[in-house]
């Protein structure tokens, strides 16, 4: 039986450095893949060991993060925002 993890790209919080300071217990490193800015809001695409992963931020975020494709990232998303499928 294979298990589906879910996750909506707006609950992914995106950081430019590693922290023990959250209360997220659930981040993970990867590499940002690219960016799709929009007027309101910017679509990051993330890879993390091979496994993709979208964040949605606003532009403002993203231009304070000043993100870039190639970047190392870390992510996080709190336990109870994950959606399990079988």
């Amino acid at each position: 039986m294979q298990c589906y993890v879910l996750i909506k790209s707006n609950w992914v919080v995106v950081f430019k450095e590693e922290s023990k300071q959250l209360s997220l217990r659930n981040i993970l490193v990867g590499v940002v893949k690219s960016i799709k800015g929009g007027s309101v809001n910017a679509e990051i695409e993330i890879d993390s060991n091979g496994v993709p992963l979208c964040a949605l931020i606003t532009e403002e975020s993203r231009e304070n993060l000043d993100l870039e494709v190639g970047e190392k990232v870390w992510f996080g998303f709190k336990a109870n925002n994950v959606i399990l499928g079988i």
